[in-house]
């Protein structure tokens, strides 16, 4: 019997080699910045991490995380395989540790797929019991830097008047906005852009930076000025109209808010007139100051 089985075995294996299947897997393993892809297919038990062997990866002191898998697992698992490493990004110790995880990732794809289920799962469960971490990306990460200083740490905040808006009151109903800008920017106000939402549901006129110029229904405001108009006309620079049935448009873009001296946010508006001694601003307790995003202005005309 013996004798029968063995010509069957080498047509098989002829077979393979004639259609040109190679048996292989590719996997990745991750730490922070650092990737390491590797290729595992059928060989002779060599491992290699940028075409140098395993043997002599840097750092040395850390040279023993990445034999974990293979101490683990014994070096019978390995001696039918070859897994190729290409590492990059992040340090020295990211990079251990994405070459160990990948090592332990490809040695379980390759068995799930060409070996047995049971043998993959025996892998696992001796992978997963010593540390997650070989089969699972940490998805920790390096806290980001804040604005206002030069660590990562938080920084106080004032949800209520970080932006701001220069508010011009006209009695008078304006021909061009960049003209009445022009004379009547000394006679602003720093409000908070909460009074934006007053303005939900009314007619506003709003001019870009860019030139253009949108005229609709105010429908939706943000704190940061962000504002979505509906059924609203955009005029481009050289007076083309079109009709846009809704538009997003970004605080940082805005040049001016237009709106109707009878809107609702006009009352609140001339009550912080009133009171303008006492109006705080961002980073002073006096009167006045600028939107520090965009430098956006909101115009109030008279309504006709």
């Amino acid at each position: 019997m013996a004798e029968d089985a063995r010509p069957s075995l080498l047509i098989s294996h002829k077979n393979q080699k004639m259609d040109g299947k190679i048996e292989s897997v590719q996997v990745f393993g991750r730490k922070k910045n650092a990737t390491a892809v590797a290729y595992c297919k059928r060989g002779h038990g060599l491992i290699k991490v940028n075409g140098t062997p395993i043997e002599l990866v840097e750092p040395e002191i850390l040279r023993v995380k990445t034999y974990e898998p293979v101490l683990l697992l014994g070096q019978q698992r390995f001696a039918n395989v070859d897994i190729r490493i290409r590492v990059k990004g992040g340090g020295h110790t990211a990079q251990i540790y994405a070459i160990r995880q990948a090592i332990a990732k490809s040695i379980v794809a390759y068995y799930q797929k060409y070996v047995d289920e049971a043998s993959k799962k025996e892998i696992k469960d001796i992978l997963l019991a010593y540390d997650r971490t070989l089969l699972v990306a940490d998805p920790r990460r390096c806290e980001a830097k804040k604005f206002g200083g030069s660590s990562a740490r938080a920084r106080f905040q004032k949800s209520y008047l970080v932006y701001y808006l220069r508010v011009f009151a006209l009695s008078m109903q304006y021909k061009s906005a960049s003209c009445a800008m022009a004379v009547t920017g000394k006679r602003g106000v720093g409000i908070p852009t909460i009074l934006l939402h007053d303005g939900e549901g009314t007619i506003v006129s709003i001019e870009m930076k860019t030139g253009e110029t949108y005229r609709g229904l105010l429908d939706e405001t943000e704190d940061n000025m962000n504002c979505v108009m509906k059924e609203a006309v955009r005029t481009d620079i050289n007076g083309n109209t079109t009709q846009v049935e809704q538009v997003y448009l970004r605080g940082s873009q805005i040049l001016f808010i237009c709106t109707l001296k009878h809107a609702p946010m006009f009352k609140r508006v001339k009550m912080w007139k009133k009171h303008k001694g006492s109006i705080p601003t961002l980073g002073q307790g006096g009167v006045g100051g600028g939107a520090p995003r965009g430098q956006a202005a909101a115009i109030i005309r008279k309504g006709k």
